[in-house]
C-alpha cells in the first residue's frame, strides 16, 4: 500500500478501497484486485451513502465510471438526498457521460428530496451543453394530458357515437 493510500485508509478505516479508486480513477488497481480474485462489491455504498459510480462522476473520473457502467453496475441508485447518477452528471457537466446514461436508460423524471431533477441541476450550474441535450430528449417525450372526468366521458361518448354511426353506414352499404 502506498503512503498516500495508507493515510487515506487511516482517515476512512471502514471504507473499502473501491471508493478511493473511484475518487482517483485508479482503474488499474480495480482490475488488479479483481484479477487476483478479490471480492469487491461494485455497488456498495460508503458511510455517506455514495456508490463508487457516484464518486467517480463527482470526481470527474469518467473512464472509471464508464468501466463500472460497462460491467453492469446500477445507474439508478440514489444518494441520501435522492440525487441520481444522472443528476450528478448534469451538475458536473459531462455530455458524453450524460449521453451514455440516457442510452442505458437513466430516467429524466427522477426527483430528489429537494424536488430537483437532472434538468434543474444543469440549469442551476449553467451547463448549457447538458441543457441542450436534455432539451432535445425532453422534446421527444410528448406529455400526456390528464383528462378530467367530464372530458373522459365526452371523449368516450364521441367514440361510442362514432362506432354506432360506422355500424349504421356498414348496414346501409
Amino acid at each position: 500500500m502506498l503512503k498516500q493510500e495508507r493515510e487515506l485508509h487511516r482517515l476512512r478505516p471502514k471504507e473499502s478501497q473501491i471508493f478511493h479508486w473511484a475518487r482517483t480513477g485508479d482503474l488499474d488497481a480495480l482490475i488488479e484486485a479483481l484479477s487476483t480474485g478479490a471480492q469487491i462489491d461494485l455497488e456498495e455504498k460508503n458511510n455517506q451513502g455514495y456508490t463508487p459510480l457516484m464518486l467517480a462522476i463527482y470526481n470527474q473520473q469518467f473512464e472509471f465510471a464508464k468501466s463500472l457502467i460497462a460491467v453492469g453496475v446500477s445507474i439508478h441508485e440514489e444518494d441520501p438526498a435522492g440525487n441520481t447518477v444522472l443528476m450528478i452528471t448534469s451538475y458536473k457537466g459531462n455530455v458524453d457521460m450524460l449521453n451514455l446514461l440516457l442510452e442505458k436508460g437513466a430516467s429524466l423524471d427522477s426527483t430528489n428530496a429537494a424536488g430537483m431533477q437532472a434538468y434543474d441541476w444543469a440549469k442551476a450550474f449553467n451547463r448549457s451543453d447538458i441543457l441542450e441535450v436534455l432539451d432535445s430528449k425532453l422534446a421527444k417525450i410528448k406529455p400526456v394530458k390528464k383528462l378530467s372526468f367530464k372530458e373522459q366521458i365526452l371523449f368516450l361518448s364521441r367514440k361510442y357515437i362514432q362506432r354506432i354511426f360506422s355500424k349504421k353506414q356498414e348496414e346501409n352499404i
